[in-house]
This record gives structure tokens, C-alpha cells and sequence, in this order.
């Protein structure tokens, strides 16, 4: 599912698996240890130990850090697939849509703040195919 970068505040259902969509990448990973109990996602690294990730959650939810320009650059118009790449080799995943209303990302650099982005929730695209937001 494609998301406002900011807030999600516009979602869009896109079927990537035609390969023609595009959009930025915003990334998240896991504060170790959560400060809830049992966290939603998980991530490979934490965020203590991703260089760049800022910590934009409030208390009231879990905890984690978003970013923009994962390994130093911008990535404003890719494909799902690398999106998803992109997040793993750094060690952090794809922000899930709470993760964006949460503004975990927000003002992580880029300018993507106002461009859509992907999200690791699906979605059923108006094809009928599996889709992200």
C-alpha cells in the first residue's frame, strides 16, 4: 500500500507485483527492548544500533525509529521489491501505515514527508490481486 510519507493520511492500494509502481522509501526498526511487552514487528537490528534512524513515537505506543535516506541516499521512486530490499539490508523493514500515522518517520529528511511511500501492510488492489499500501 502506498501511504502519505508523513502521516498516511492518503492510502492507495497498489498491486506490486506488475512491477510498475513506484514510490519512496521510508524505513523502521525496533527499539531493544520494546517498551511494550510484545511488539507488532520486528526488525533484524535495533534501533540503538542504525546509524541515522531518529525516534519519532510518543509513549502512548510502541517504540521505534523510522528514517529516510537509508544507506546515506534517497530513494524517492522504487519498486516494492527493492523497497523491501533496501529496509533488510540495512537491517530495519518497511513502516507499517500505524507506524506512519504515528509520524515515526516524519521529518527523517528526503522531502518525502508529502511523497507517497510504501508500507509493509497489504492490502487487495483494485485488480483483485494482492496488494501493498
Amino acid at each position: 500500500m502506498l501511504a502519505n510519507g508523513r502521516d498516511a493520511s492518503t492510502l492507495e492500494c497498489v498491486d506490486a507485483s506488475d512491477g510498475g509502481a513506484m514510490a519512496a522509501i521510508r524505513c523502521c526498526a525496533d527499539y531493544c527492548p520494546p517498551p511494550l511487552p510484545e511488539p507488532v514487528t520486528t526488525s533484524a537490528e535495533c534501533c540503538e544500533t542504525l546509524a541515522g534512524f531518529q525516534y519519532k513515537y510518543d509513549g502512548s505506543t510502541i517504540g521505534v525509529c523510522g528514517d529516510s535516506g537509508t544507506g546515506g541516499s534517497c530513494s524517492s521512486a522504487s519498486l516494492f521489491a527493492m523497497a523491501v530490499v533496501e529496509c533488510e539490508s540495512a537491517g530495519s523493514r518497511l513502516c507499517s501505515v500505524a507506524e506512519l500515522n504515528a509520524q515515526a518517520t516524519r521529518a527523517t529528511g528526503c522531502g518525502f514527508d508529502s511523497k507517497p511511500v510504501w508500507t509493509r501492510d497489504t492490502c487487495v488492489a483494485a485488480s483483485g490481486e494482492p496488494g501493498f499500501k
